[in-house]
């Protein structure tokens, strides 16, 4: 399943610290136009980055991801990190779903200790859900998907990309709204 092996940094439906905003859509279609941006407790827009470790500049967009995502930006954010080795796709999952942190995962990927059936499943796992993706071209960067939309990201202009999200967030909210009120 794809949700696997996706490491979530956050669930606007399910986290406690978006529990005052409102689920109905119809309620939030009305207060988009007074109070956008927040307020719409739904996945409604999901940014999943494939972050290459390999490159130094991988903690730049991390941090800004992990930014965004403490300044309750509404959009749910996912790290799909690019790994070669099987050891480092284990080691990664393996440390992520115990500590639940994506830089502790990425500073563990030479350190695999799980039994051969739960590693092989991991690795089968991961491998099959980067094959879903087009990867090609990507050696050597960032990229993120936004809602399915391929966005590039340059770790030394993060304003760009951050303008880019936006973009897609806004026209995903507004064709969405526009459906509502036109029932």
């Amino acid at each position: 399943p794809l949700n696997d092996n996706i490491a979530w940094l956050n669930d606007i439906e399910r986290d406690d610290r978006y529990k005052t905003w409102i689920q109905d859509l119809f309620i939030a279609a009305r207060m988009q136009r007074t109070k956008p941006w927040k307020s719409i407790k739904r996945n409604m827009v999901t940014c999943l980055v494939f972050l290459d470790v390999e490159r130094p500049d991988y903690a730049v967009v991390l941090k800004n991801l992990q930014v965004m995502v403490q300044t309750m930006i509404p959009i749910r954010f996912g790290i799909i990190p690019l790994l070669q080795k099987d050891s480092e796709i284990i080691s990664f999952y393996e440390t992520f779903a115990d500590l639940r942190s994506v830089e502790a995962a990425i500073k563990s990927l030479s350190k695999p200790s799980l039994d051969e059936k739960t590693a092989h499943s991991i690795v089968s796992s991961y491998k099959s859900l980067v094959k879903q993706f087009d990867l090609t071209g990507l050696k050597g960067g960032h990229i993120a998907l936004v809602n399915g939309r391929p966005l590039t990201i340059n770790p030394n202009d993060m304003i760009e990309f951050k303008q880019s999200l936006f973009q897609v967030y806004s026209e995903d909210i507004d064709w969405l709204f526009n459906q509502i009120e036109s029932k």
